[in-house]
């Protein structure tokens, strides 16, 4: 899992990123090959739906993206973990519309930086998530299925999901 910072600008595409935190080793955005040098630009579609990260100047130097978007399941998409303070700490859950999520936090306190993956179900009509782990970067996942209750999107906010397992969660749509 890397997290850093970025910016991005949108008249020349121009983009430059350092990173915050790599606990992925030599993989990632933390260590280019040698091919990949800047200028680095990120180019979306008219559309807004599609992007293409240039890190050089050949095609095996492009990372092609897709929006994660579905009409049918409100779970799909990246959702952040709202944090009730100003403290340095994220969380990212992405659910993707083949049943797969992943999930990352950065290091606060006790709480060390980690990256989840696994599957999820959800019934649009009683709420109830289901989230079986099957990678936690963090050692064997403590608890292999999580189930939550998803509230506020229910009632009509597309833009919040509130989870309640143990405690409420809220997080919005990225």
């Amino acid at each position: 899992m890397e997290r850093g910072t970025y910016q991005w600008n949108a008249a020349t595409n121009a983009f430059a990123y350092t990173v915050e935190v790599n606990t992925d080793g030599t993989g990632g955005l933390s260590n280019p090959n040698p091919t990949q040098t800047p200028p680095y630009t990120f180019v979306i579609d008219s559309g807004g739906n599609n992007a293409v990260l240039h890190f050089g100047p050949g095609p095996g130097n492009e990372i092609h993206l897709s929006r994660v978007v579905s009409s049918t399941n409100l779970l799909v998409g990246a959702w952040k973990l709202q944090v009730p303070f100003d403290v340095p700490f994220s969380a990212v859950v992405t659910s993707l519309p083949d049943g797969t999520f992943t999930y990352a936090n950065d290091a606060f306190d006790t709480i060390a930086a980690q990256m989840e993956r696994g599957t999820y179900t959800f019934d649009s009509v009683t709420g109830m998530l289901t989230m079986n782990i099957t990678v936690d970067t963090s050692g064997p996942p403590s608890v292999d299925i999580v189930t939550a209750n998803i509230t506020e999107a229910l009632g009509g906010d597309p833009d919040f999901l509130r989870l309640t397992e143990g405690g409420i969660l809220r997080f919005s749509i990225v």
